[in-house]
């Protein structure tokens, strides 16, 4: 998932970006991305989950979750 919108300053936030209910920036429509809840649910399938940001540019998410033959 890729959104070209402000970017997030990864070094300040990478620690805490993860924490249930985290808002990043100021804006008084920024809800927060929930990555808590959706980092929870890819880890409870087995998987993983990357962001890479870029400040005036915009942030991709990756999500990596394991193929399974059933």
């Amino acid at each position: 998932m890729q959104h070209h919108g402000i970017g997030i300053h990864l070094s300040q936030n990478k620690s805490t970006i993860f924490e249930r209910g985290k808002t990043l920036g100021d804006a008084p429509h920024n809800k927060g991305l929930e990555l808590f809840h959706i980092k929870n649910q890819v880890e409870g399938l087995n998987g993983s989950l990357s962001i890479e940001s870029e400040l005036g540019t915009g942030t991709a998410v990756t999500i990596t979750l394991p193929h399974s033959c059933s």
